[in-house]
């Protein structure tokens, strides 16, 4: 294995990878532990980088609402986009007008949005083409 300061980085980036997803073999295992091991600077790292996944809270229900969440943001964004292109439908404007009245809170997301809403349908269909 060519061990040049290039390659050592993007193999322990492949490692810690697997580590986070469950996917190392024993092998894998022990290799990511001795370059844990090797430094403080190497185990300061793979702290850093381990961190997050730690903190995080991931059951299937979380995963759901924040679908639910990234989904109604979705379809708010479409709403905007259409409304600026006088496309939007009366019962689109509808719903749109619902959903500022159900939360207050809707209105500070709506300006947040506004600006971005195209960015967000392109990234989405940028996203799509990519998988495809």
């Amino acid at each position: 294995m060519d061990n040049t300061p290039l390659q050592m980085p993007v193999r322990i980036a492949g490692l810690i990878i697997g580590y986070l997803n469950n996917a190392l073999t024993e092998i894998e295992a022990d290799e990511l532990d001795n370059w844990i091991l090797e430094k403080d600077e190497n185990m300061e790292l793979f702290e850093v980088l381990t961190e997050y996944e730690r903190n995080i809270d991931f059951t299937p229900e979380s995963y759901l609402d924040k679908y639910d969440e990234l989904m109604e943001l979705w379809v708010v964004s479409g709403w905007l986009v259409k409304r600026e292109l006088n496309a939007i439908s009366k019962y689109e404007l509808e719903q749109l007008v619902n959903w500022l009245l159900v939360n207050p809170e809707h209105i500070h997301v709506l300006q947040q949005l506004k600006p971005n809403a195209n960015k967000l349908r392109l990234t989405y269909y940028a996203l799509q083409a990519h998988k495809n």
